[in-house]
């Protein structure tokens, strides 16, 4: 059933396509068949097929309204010249003046019509001059109003392509960060934070107090394992001294080492942001605008396609 269903669907828009094309085609042939008539001097056959056409309803929403609109306003006109030549005045007036409220801007080609075709069109226009000038005023602000749309919509346009040109032209990098990092002494932590003075700073104040650390304890060491009560040369009170200077050397040392790697830590932390985001730029390709090219030669004309760079 649904199979059917769908079949029958597609048929019905089918037929109304090929409906719409058959009516279009009989618009445009009853229109060609009555301008003949009109050119042969046959009057009465052309404003037949005339009426016929400015009688077509115009709907805006269909697919082939601008096709029927031009034909309906190429029609009215010389229909207006058959009823003059068939001396149906009242009722070509008429016709003019459906034309002129539909485009009151517009005015026959000079030598399209005869003499009193052209003195028709002169009467009415003169005859509804307040008329067609406020209808000329209605469509001067729209079409005023029409350019400023497209103006607007043309701004947005390039300030939209401006703004995916920027977004294109950046990349966006978001780098993660570890707390526990953040726990190592050496200014590790203000290097990740993306402070490097401070991890310098941390970094050599904590090696240059531990190897101060180190270098007191070994000399303190060292005069610890003096026995000065078996050696004639050696000054116990002296040597005594050096070993406290020593000793405190490498607790005052430790206890700095301690404190910066501490100090250091606590500012990581407080300083400490998950996550840090950078962009950078990147090269677009070029802009490639295409546009129709025709290169004519001796031996004819090549019609192509020119892509600009």
């Amino acid at each position: 059933m649904r199979t059917w269903a769908i079949r029958l669907a597609v048929a019905v828009f089918l037929a109304a396509g090929s409906m719409q094309t058959l009516a279009r085609a009989t618009l445009h042939g009853d229109f060609e068949a009555a301008r003949s008539h009109f050119t042969s001097g046959q009057y009465e056959e052309a404003a037949q097929l005339f009426a016929r056409i400015v009688a077509e309803p115009l709907d805006p929403n269909a697919p082939d309204f601008r096709k029927r609109r031009e034909i309906l306003e190429a029609a009215r006109p010389v229909y207006a010249a058959c009823l003059v030549g068939l001396g149906r005045t009242s009722e070509a007036d008429a016709i003019i003046l459906e034309q002129l409220r539909d485009d009151p801007f517009y005015e026959p080609a000079a030598g399209q019509f005869a003499q009193p075709v052209m003195l028709r069109f002169i009467r009415v226009r003169e005859g509804h001059q307040a008329e067609l000038d406020d209808v000329k005023q209605r469509v001067l602000l729209a079409r005023q109003d029409s350019v400023q749309k497209d103006q607007r919509q043309r701004e947005l346009d390039s300030a939209r392509l401006q703004r995916l040109e920027e977004l294109a032209g950046t990349d966006t990098l978001v780098r993660e960060r570890s707390r526990l990092v953040s726990f190592a002494p050496l200014g590790v932590g203000q290097f990740q934070n993306g402070n490097t003075g401070l991890g310098i700073f941390f970094a050599s104040s904590e090696l240059v107090a531990a190897a101060a650390s180190i270098v007191s304890a070994i000399v303190a060491h060292d005069f610890a394992t003096v026995d000065c009560r078996q050696r004639t040369d050696v000054d116990c009170p002296e040597l005594e001294r050096r070993f406290q200077v020593a000793r405190a050397v490498n607790w005052s040392s430790f206890a700095l080492t301690g404190a910066l790697a501490i100090t250091g830590i606590v500012e990581a932390q407080v300083a400490f942001e998950p996550t840090t985001t950078t962009t950078r730029t990147r090269p677009l390709p070029p802009r490639v605008t295409v546009s129709p090219a025709v290169v004519v030669g001796q031996d004819g004309a090549v019609v192509g396609v020119a892509l600009r760079f």
